[in-house]
């Protein structure tokens, strides 16, 4: 729906950008991570997995954490992931509640968010290839996407 500038002083559109959500199919019942493309000039990107969850939600990913850290570090080590990805998003200050300060991937627990994003370049975007381009990208999110979708009891599919 477009803004409504007809009495208004600043006549700038509402949003600039193409926004595209891809969404788990079990995303109406329960939380999911997805799949988020940005396009807009200089600052286009692909963001993955779960950005502000509740607090049962991101209870649940710090437990399969806690509970799998050779899986976490799988998911966010693999080559592609690695190579592409930047984890995003804001801590707590301190451990969350429940969890062992000392524990060697406390950082990752104390997370708010559990994304990441990859930029493209204008050039990227704008490419015959972009597709496979964006196809691939997702694919290298994918162990990530599933690690995320195991901790909160969905089928990565």
């Amino acid at each position: 729906m477009a803004r409504d500038t007809r009495f208004s002083a600043d006549k700038s559109p509402y949003r600039t950008y193409l926004g595209v959500g891809i969404r788990h199919r079990m995303h109406r019942e329960r939380p999911t991570p997805r799949f988020y493309l940005a396009i807009q000039p200089r600052h286009s990107y692909l963001g993955v997995g779960c950005w502000r969850p509740d607090s049962a939600t991101a209870r649940a990913v710090r437990r399969e954490i806690a509970e799998q850290p050779d899986g976490w570090e799988k998911a966010v080590g693999s080559p592609g992931f690695e190579e592409h990805f930047t984890l995003e998003g804001d801590h707590l200050v301190r451990p969350p509640r429940g969890f062992d300060a000392d524990h060697p991937l406390i950082d990752d627990l104390r997370r708010k968010d559990f994304a990441a994003s990859t930029r493209f370049t204008n050039k990227a975007v704008t490419s015959d290839d972009f597709i496979d381009v964006f196809l691939a990208r997702c694919q290298a999110a994918a162990p990530f996407v599933s690690f995320l979708c195991s901790a909160l009891g969905v089928p990565f599919s």
